[in-house]
């Protein structure tokens, strides 16, 4: 079984049903139940999740949304160590590099994303679109 991990985006598609992506998102979560994949969330996502959500769901449904999620998935870690690779990576947006690091840390074999151009820097493991994930490893 894949470990991957899925950047903040790809799992706000699956939470919110936005369009046109939710439906990938929630054929790999789909397939973690299915224990085909094993999907890693960084514990950031779960903080941008809240914070995303809770204005416009309330933080009592937000929690309970984002309570189900985590019985599916791994929390990948962020401590000093992630936090420490990410500063010294220099990426242009900080919060990919600390899930990159993050993905590296729990020993993801790659990171599932859409924002594919701000893991450019990328060079440990790969990070590829969702439908890309779908294609190459969820379809017979």
């Amino acid at each position: 079984m894949i470990s991957v991990l899925l950047d903040t985006d790809v799992c706000l598609d699956s939470i919110t049903g936005r369009e046109p992506w939710h439906a990938d998102a929630d054929r790999i979560f789909h397939a973690s139940v299915e224990k085909k994949v094993s999907i890693f969330i960084s514990g950031l996502t779960f903080s941008n999740l809240y914070y995303l959500l809770r204005k416009t769901h309330g933080s009592r449904k937000t929690v309970k949304r984002l309570h189900a999620m985590r019985e599916l998935v791994t929390v990948s870690p962020i401590n000093s160590d992630v936090v420490d690779r990410a500063f010294d990576t220099a990426w242009n947006d900080f919060e990919d590099a600390l899930q990159y690091q993050s993905a590296l840390k729990g020993g993801c074999e790659l990171l599932i994303a859409r924002n594919l151009p701000d893991y450019k820097k990328a060079d440990q493991i790969p990070v590829i679109e969702p439908s890309e994930f779908i294609d190459r490893h969820l379809n017979p």
